[in-house]
């Protein structure tokens, strides 16, 4: 039994395989494009664009800034003022607006708030049901706050690498 091509025996070879499409001529016996090249590569060093044939003489790796297109960093996100807004301003999520999760901020803030709201709609009604669903909000909102007190380090590391990147200029 053969494990090999369609229709082949054991002893025999499967032929190359055929491209797909014929591969372009090379470009270094093209006499007009080689003319071309050369041209820019002259005109390049008149004017002083360094060469980025790094083999050649006056071809050197380009400079840092270069290459960054000398970004300046964004703003760093300090952790004790995150922990400060923590602290404080744990009704409103204040400290995940602070280190820009926005959606996770706005949805922390609803569990919170809304449970609040849930719970004082129940007591002024003396329904014990409403007040009970407000108490588990409130409290699956002060759980949330708990475990964001030992999630705030990797968050501001996350925002700070976020106001390193260059990606922060096309969002």
């Amino acid at each position: 039994m053969s494990f090999g091509r369609k229709g082949l025996g054991p002893d025999e070879v499967p032929a190359g395989a055929i491209p797909a499409r014929r591969a372009a001529p090379a470009a270094d016996h093209n006499p007009q494009v080689a003319a071309f090249i050369a041209a820019e590569r002259s005109r390049a060093a008149e004017l002083g664009i360094p060469s980025t044939r790094y083999h050649e003489t006056g071809g050197s790796l380009p400079e840092p800034s270069v290459i960054t297109g000398a970004r300046q960093p964004g703003p760093r996100k300090s952790m004790l003022l995150a922990y400060v807004l923590w602290w404080f301003g744990y009704a409103f999520a204040a400290h995940r607006f602070y280190l820009g999760d926005t959606t996770g901020a706005v949805k922390q803030a609803g569990l919170f708030l809304g449970g609040l709201v849930v719970m004082m709609i129940g007591a002024g009604s003396n329904t014990t049901l409403v007040v009970a669903i407000g108490m588990i909000a409130l409290g699956a909102g002060f759980l949330w706050l708990l475990i964001d007190m030992f999630r705030i380090p990797g968050m501001c590391r996350r925002a700070n690498a976020w106001a390193d990147s260059p990606q922060r200029y096309f969002d």
